[in-house]
Parts: structure tokens; sequence; C-alpha cells
């Protein structure tokens, strides 16, 4: 932990090797469904209900 805080960036990557990454799926943002108020209002809910 002191090591973290004395010196945060050595726990980050120095290089970035993304030719040995895989991509798996892509998603397209217009094949997300529209959210409505309705949508929203009954996610905001469920999240309060769940708070408790």
């Amino acid at each position: 932990m002191i090591c973290a805080a004395v010196n945060p960036t050595e726990g980050l990557a120095k290089d970035n090797y993304q030719d040995n990454l895989v991509k798996v799926a892509s998603i397209d943002v217009s094949s997300y469904p529209k959210l409505d108020n309705k949508t929203i209002i009954e996610a905001n809910r469920r999240q309060a209900r769940n708070r408790r």
C-alpha cells in the first residue's frame, strides 16, 4: 500500500501490446434500444429498491 502511494505509476502497463489481444464481440451503438422516460424511471426505482 505504501509503495502504491509513493509510486502510483508502477502498477500501470508501460507498453501497450495490442497485437496479442483478441476481439471477442462488437456491438453497434445503434442496436441498443432507445431509452424513454418510463424506462429510466423504472431503472431508478429498481436501483432505489436495491439500496434498502
